[in-house]
């Protein structure tokens, strides 16, 4: 979501000062290997860092919780096909995972080799235009900062899965997703407004019930659900998405769960558009010194759809047709045929303990 305030920024400085609307070289994400190999004769097990004035070296900052390194998946077997970890014991909501990953596909084959299945050409890859105007990685709040601390914190867990049970066992699991809290001082929490009546033994209020699993890979939805995003230091806005559908590999990882080849895949209206506008004009109106603020100047008091057609035409206009929170095929050349534009996230979850819920 923070995708539609960047790409609303870069429309709005062009009008004024004019771009040049070659799209700058991309620079794929470069994931961490998760370990260094040791040297070929063992030497670098036992050696001990030191500098030049032999004193040790010390790490540059102390890990957070769940930011070990990931161990290759033991639990699966060559072909992928078998998931052989259980659940280790139960803890807070367990077993819960947390999003570490997410990412729009730089283009309709890449969309395609992900697993992206959403109407239109671009294959839900149009936003990632405004992921080019952001300079990089817009999920970056999804990483800790430079204290430790992650301010955005996107949660799943998993119903009707018993410690000791592989993701292999399961023939169907309910899955819960929500927003939670993270500080270095404290570890990770989720809100208890997330769930209905704020009950956590109740049922959350974004759930998919009973899905079916075959080796751990599942498909959920559709369902309508917000992604949230920040606008550079602003708090976090959410973008409501609709016909929404994940899928993905589960797997046990500790007491927590992970997901491997994760696809969301959704639809996002002039309404939405709106909605964001709003929050974002209010957002200016009690701080105007924020640096997107700062950026659009008096841009923000032009009519809501003028401001969500600038947006549009970054996202490559409509290429969907919804009707009762179901998306249909349509032809974009046919004026009105089509009322919504696709959006793919590619994203990956892994195991915590949750500290608490408040």
């Amino acid at each position: 979501m923070r995708l539609f305030f960047l790409g609303l920024t870069s429309v709005l400085g062009a009008l004024t000062w004019g771009c040049d609307d070659t799209p700058p070289p991309h620079t794929p994400a470069v994931m961490d290997a998760g370990f260094m190999e040791a040297e070929a004769d063992g030497s670098a097990d036992d050696a001990e860092a030191t500098s030049f004035d032999g004193s040790p070296v010390l790490p540059d900052a102390a890990p957070i919780e769940d930011a070990a390194p990931v161990a290759p998946d033991e639990g699966l077997q060559p072909d992928g096909a078998v998931i052989e970890r259980p659940l280790t014991p139960e803890g807070v909501l367990a077993p819960v995972g947390r999003v570490v990953q997410m990412a729009i596909p730089e283009n309709p084959d890449a969309a395609r080799r992900a697993g992206c299945l959403v109407h239109g050409a671009s294959v839900g890859t149009g936003p990632y235009n405004l992921n080019l105007v952001a300079g990089g990685d817009i999920f970056e709040r999804l990483r800790p900062d430079r204290t430790g601390d992650i301010s955005l914190v996107l949660l799943f867990r998993a119903l009707d899965w018993a410690a000791g049970v592989t993701a292999n066992a399961l023939d169907t699991m309910t899955l819960q997703f929500m927003a939670g809290h993270h500080s270095s001082a404290d570890g990770f929490s989720a809100d208890e407004s997330e769930f209905v009546d704020s009950d956590p033994a109740g049922e959350a209020k974004i759930q998919f019930d009973e899905i079916s699993l075959r080796a751990g890979w599942f498909e959920a939805g559709p369902t309508a659900l917000s992604i949230p995003f920040a606008i550079f230091d602003s708090p976090i806005i959410p973008l409501a998405l609709e016909s929404v559908n994940l899928s993905g590999r589960v797997a046990a990882d500790g007491p927590g769960l992970r997901i491997d080849h994760g696809v969301v895949t959704g639809y996002i209206t002039l309404e939405a558009m709106v909605s964001v506008i709003v929050e974002i004009r209010a957002l200016c109106e009690t701080d105007a010194s924020a640096a997107g603020c700062a950026l659009i100047g008096g841009q923000l008091n032009r009519p809501n759809e003028e401001l969500a057609a600038l947006v549009l035409s970054i996202l490559g206009n409509y290429d969907t047709r919804l009707e009762d929170g179901l998306a249909y095929a349509c032809d974009p050349g046919e004026e009105g045929a089509c009322n919504a534009v696709g959006l793919c996230l590619t994203y990956q979850v892994r195991g915590i303990d949750l500290a608490q819920v408040r």
